[in-house]
Order: C-alpha cells, then structure tokens, then sequence
C-alpha cells in the first residue's frame, strides 16, 4: 500500500503530458513523463498479453507510427486537444490489460498506431531549439523500443507466476488509476 501511495504522489507532481519532466529531448524524454512512459510499457504489456504475433506486432505498429507521427508533427500539422488525447491513451491502454477479453491483433495494431500518431506529434513539439530533428527522434524512438521490449518481457515474466494473469490485471487497473489521475489533474489545472 505504501507503494502505491509513493506512486500516486508521484502522479499527482508529475507533468500532465508532453513528458515535460527532467529532459526535455532525447533518451530521456519518454522517462521524465509518467503519461508517456506508461504507455511505452503499457503497449508492450498489451502485446504480450495477447501473445504470438501480437508480441511484437502491437509495438511494431505503435513504433512505426509513433515515427510517422513525429514527421507530420515536425511540419507544423497541430492536432487539437493533443494534451487530453495523450492522457487518454493511458485510460484506455489500462483498459484492455484490465479486461478479460480476447483482443484480435489488427485491432490492437490499429488502437496502437493511433496511440503512436498522438505520441509522435507530441514528441515532434517538444523539439527545443538548436535541437537535430533526427537526432530527437531517433533517441525517443530508441527509448519507446527498449520501454516497450521492458513491457512485453515483464508480462511474459508475470505470466510465468502463479497468478499471472491476475496481476497483470492488477497493473492494467493501475494504469488505468494513473490515466484517471492524470487525466483529471489536466481537466483541473
């Protein structure tokens, strides 16, 4: 319980979105967000609980977006409400661990590659000043691959458990706290 109120009070001082945080660029950039962050491992959590190709195809599809998503967002292309929809990606990806529903993998794909497009164009703003544009994305791009290679093995790891599953419900219910949090710290502030 003490965990969770450390994690909470973590939520509550975080940045809303955008992974405002420590660094605003790069490697770190994904790290210092907490809304950013649990997606990164939220979608390779998704991916994993699934299973077969789901593994690797719900990553591949939420990178591969996540790229084009920072292209569009680089020139100039503003989504409204961007903010609220990276919130909201969080909620949502802490539904579907949460559920016990079966998830085919091309909606997972497809809700995946809309979580990366707002991601991206939310990494393409970010981009400060005097900042390489190629060197912004690929150091993000290489943060969200190793966050989401982190979320897929600590699912597989928690399936090998007794009660695997059951906590991995337990961490999409989480998720979904910490979306709720963050989502009503942004309507608030």
């Amino acid at each position: 319980m003490r965990k969770l109120y450390l994690f909470i009070c973590l939520v509550i001082v975080s940045s809303p979105s955008y992974a405002h945080g420590f660094s605003g660029h790069g490697f770190l950039q994904s790290l210092t967000g907490i809304d950013h962050l649990l997606t990164m491992l939220a979608i390779g959590v998704w991916g994993a609980k699934i299973g077969g190709r789901a593994i690797y195809l719900v990553p591949l599809s939420f990178l591969t977006i996540l790229f084009l998503g920072a292209l569009i967002g680089l020139n100039n292309y503003h989504i409204q409400n961007l903010e609220y929809m990276i919130v909201i990606s969080v909620v949502l990806l802490g539904i579907v661990i949460t559920i016990n529903k079966k998830i085919y993998i091309a909606i997972a794909m497809v809700g995946s590659a809309i979580f990366g497009l707002i991601h991206g164009f939310a990494y393409a703003n970010e981009l400060s000043e005097g900042i390489s544009a190629t060197k912004h994305i690929t150091e993000f791009l290489i943060t969200a691959l190793g966050l989401n290679a982190l979320g897929v093995t600590g699912a597989l790891l928690m399936f090998e458990r007794k009660r695997g599953v059951q906590n991995l419900r337990i961490l999409g219910l989480l998720i979904l706290i910490f979306g709720t949090l963050l989502t009503l710290k942004l309507i608030l502030i």
